[in-house]
């Protein structure tokens, strides 16, 4: 009883915390919303996004406006989102008594820059990475297949980065 009164404290303290600090959740979407997250929204439905160049780059770029503009491409926007640099890293990990490679690593890298339209100023950089494995398989085929599933999941990864980047840059 005693460990269970313990634990009720310490979720109580924890909850007052939370509430003491400002903490308020980013993806707010109810009617108890604040005006700051109702603002960071309009907001993120002004950020146009650049085109990327290459195949990954259109899926990196699909996966942004999917999560960014979900609303349609804004007509006034104040942001740009630019994606440079975007480059992939194949490196063979475990090799056999023969040499031959029964593992690759897939290391998907970028430069995120948002540029304020009014001002044509770069206001936030980062670098963005996701790295992830697959198996080489005996049917060419099916090692093709696992390769572009992985890449595809990076793609998302990286977009995903992107988007909570510009968020908390915009939200503060």
């Amino acid at each position: 009883m005693r460990i269970y009164s313990g634990l009720l404290f310490v979720v109580l303290m924890a909850s007052f915390f939370l509430s003491a600090c400002g903490f308020t959740p980013i993806y707010a979407t109810s009617s108890s919303a604040t005006a700051p997250q109702g603002a960071l929204s309009s907001v993120m439905q002004q950020i146009e996004i650049a085109n990327i160049p290459d195949r990954s780059g259109q899926i990196l770029r699909n996966a942004l406006v999917d999560r960014l503009n979900a609303q349609g491409t804004p007509s006034a926007p104040g942001y740009r989102l630019e994606i440079s640099n975007l480059s992939e890293t194949v490196r063979d990990m475990d090799v056999t008594i023969r040499s031959d490679a029964t593992r690759e690593q897939m290391k998907l890298t970028a430069a995120l820059a948002l540029r304020d339209l009014e001002t044509q100023q770069i206001v936030m950089t980062k670098k963005l990475s996701a790295t992830g494995s697959y198996n080489i398989l005996e049917g060419e085929y099916t090692t093709r297949v696992s390769r572009q599933n992985l890449r595809e999941s990076l793609l998302t990864r990286l977009s995903e980065q992107a988007e909570r980047s510009v968020i908390l840059f915009l939200g503060r």
